[in-house]
């Protein structure tokens, strides 16, 4: 058995499409994600983009429309949604050491409330110790869930254009994008606790 764990933008933007999608509320067969990660989401090779001087106090888009990662997210939409995905994806680089935020934007059925947004999300991860839902209108941040494996989800509903969901999750992309991900994978094929050994916070530096 092969067992892959998705990287941290997919992580993050499948987290936020995910209990949309699968319960049928969302129109047409278009994503879109913007997020923002933190320098170590290139890796440990130095290079110029990831340099502190370049990266301090800056912000910047990068692989816009040729992201490496899009077709993994299209195919595990597709998957979820049971139709052909299409990912617009903009990933941005930003200077944090750590952390990632992705905001997808889902158009839904004009019938749909934000009570009812919120509760196919509640319901969807009542039952996952390591993704939490936030009040409605209530966006995470990054600093809230650094040094673990855990996601935290927010969303609003936009009514005046086009019905949209606006759907937010953090993460970190050391821990839930990477290294404590594969932990939680590994615990699941081998029949362990799926918290095992991941079920506190480390300590960030």
């Amino acid at each position: 058995m092969l067992v892959a764990a998705p990287g941290c933008y997919p992580t993050a933007t499948a987290l936020a499409c995910i209990p949309a999608l699968e319960s049928g509320v969302v129109k047409g067969d278009l994503v879109i994600s913007d997020a923002i990660s933190g320098v170590s989401g290139a890796g440990r090779a130095p290079s110029a983009r990831t340099h502190y001087c370049h990266a301090n106090e800056s912000v910047e888009a990068y692989g816009v429309a040729s992201h490496r990662h899009i077709p993994e997210m299209e195919q595990t939409l597709s998957q979820v949604a049971g139709r052909a995905i299409s990912v617009v994806f903009t990933p941005h680089l930003a200077p944090l050491t750590r952390g990632l935020l992705a905001t997808v934007y889902l158009p839904v059925n004009e019938s749909v409330t934000q009570n009812e947004l919120q509760r196919i999300y509640e319901r969807r991860y009542a039952s996952e110790p390591l993704v939490s839902v936030l009040a409605y209108n209530n966006m995470p941040r990054t600093g809230s869930v650094a040094g673990s494996v855990r996601a935290q989800i927010g969303l609003a509903l936009d009514a005046r254009l086009h019905h949209m969901a606006i759907v937010s999750c953090a993460i970190d992309n050391l821990g839930k994008g990477a290294a404590g991900q594969a932990v939680q994978a590994a615990n699941i094929v081998c029949g362990l606790p799926e918290m095992a050994g991941i079920d506190v916070a480390a300590p960030v530096i």
